[in-house]
């Protein structure tokens, strides 16, 4: 019999994991492989619907998501002192998507898409690619650790810092396109989190703070700040502490609240807000998924939902043309590109909605938020952001072997 393909995916976060569940139905062998030591458990929320959620309900998550999930009551838009200054339901937000919708934290989408592929894939924790190498129809792959090894393909979907593209389309200076704003995210103990269900949200010139009540007496905060030029690779705990505190002060009541949670921050993360722009998804024999090949950016709320998507669609093509995976990634990307490239457009002009950069800029923003709050004005724009123009194929078609 012959041997199954092999496929090396770097990433065992979003797109990873999914890429691996399609691939194993279509009949390849993939390995996952992670820099982290184990499984990153917590992590921001998503706003997860559209065509990856349909994909999610293609692998049976739907149930397990929505079990997970937040019902989101709607946004309460608040001044410096408390008060609302504007108020947007759910209903307002996404009329007629309820279904089709499901907001939680990413590590919990990671952890349900783990629990698919654990049992029937070889996976290496704590471990990294270091080089590639093009040997005919299939790569040598060096690792930090573990021995080299060959393999009929090889998939980056190690999300915005990727080290696989770097390997293998160039460096990430010339790949990842900084849209202006910094952004942070954290989980921590609070013991007035409230109701889950509403967020609430400060705006002040150039920064946003936003809190969200999690279950067990816990706040998601989420912060965006206009800042040009990119935090230094590996800035530590305490340094990125540093930056919000010196950001954040004098944030109003909600900056306050932020600031006094964060010495109890659980899974701090702070990162530019950039988007992935590659003429290219493909080099050879190897790929690109996910925020790796295409990220919209943090602000777009869609990362993971795309990643799900694209995970799929090369999956299927892979399945269609498994001897010539360059013939099956062009398809990939001609088929997503355009999709994805409008995806991106409409995210790089979110920036100075979340954050206006003047006082009057917040106030017109306040203004346009309560007319949005308008059962026809909120229909009208649900309707233009909520709804893709995308139509998945039909089931991966290998069966499994």
């Amino acid at each position: 019999m012959t041997p199954p393909r092999t496929a090396l995916i770097s990433g065992a976060g979003i797109a990873g994991p999914a890429v691996a569940y399609w691939l194993r139905r279509a009949g390849f062998a993939p390995t996952l492989v992670e820099r982290a030591p184990a499984l990153r458990h917590g992590g921001h929320l998503i706003d997860f619907w559209g065509v990856g959620y349909d994909v999610a309900g293609r692998m049976g998550l739907r149930g397990a998501l929505h079990e997970d999930g937040y019902a989101v009551r709607g946004i309460r838009f608040i001044d410096r002192w408390g008060q609302a200054a504007a108020t947007l339901p759910a209903e307002a937000l996404l009329p007629g998507h309820h279904r089709r919708y499901v907001n939680l934290r990413r590590g919990d989408l990671a952890r349900r898409l783990w629990a698919l592929v654990e049992p029937e894939v070889e996976a290496v924790f704590g471990d990294s690619v270091t080089a590639l190498t093009p040997q005919g129809k299939r790569v040598g792959v060096t690792f930090e650790h573990a021995p080299p090894r060959e393999v009929d393909l090889v998939i980056g979907a190690d999300g915005l810092h990727s080290r696989v593209r770097a390997l293998a389309l160039g460096a990430e200076r010339d790949t990842v396109t900084s849209l202006g704003y910094w952004t942070a995210a954290f989980t921590a103990s609070d013991a007035h989190a409230g109701e889950p269900g509403t967020y609430i949200s400060f705006t002040a010139p150039g920064r946003q703070v936003a809190r969200f009540a999690l279950r067990g007496g816990h706040s998601a905060y989420f912060l965006l700040w206009a800042q040009p030029g990119r935090p230094t690779p590996g800035l530590d705990g305490a340094a990125q502490r540093r930056v919000l505190e010196r950001v954040f002060a004098h944030s109003g009541v909600l900056g306050d609240r932020m600031l006094t949670a964060l010495p109890r921050a659980q899974d701090l993360y702070l990162d530019v807000v950039a988007q992935v722009r590659l003429p290219h998804w493909s080099a050879g024999r190897v790929a690109l998924v996910g925020d790796a090949a295409y990220a919209p950016s943090l602000l777009s709320g869609q990362g993971s939902a795309l990643a799900l998507a694209g995970a799929y669609l090369l999956a299927h093509e892979l399945a269609r043309t498994p001897d010539v995976p360059e013939a099956a990634f062009a398809r990939y990307q001609a088929a997503f590109g355009p999709f994805v490239a409008a995806k991106q457009r409409s995210a790089a002009r979110y920036g100075p909605w979340f954050a206006p950069r003047t006082e009057l800029g917040v106030q017109l923003r306040n203004v346009a938020l309560r007319l949005m709050a308008a059962p026809g004005v909120a229909r009208w724009v649900a309707g233009r952001a909520f709804h893709d123009r995308f139509t998945l194929p039909d089931q991966v078609p290998a069966p499994l072997s």
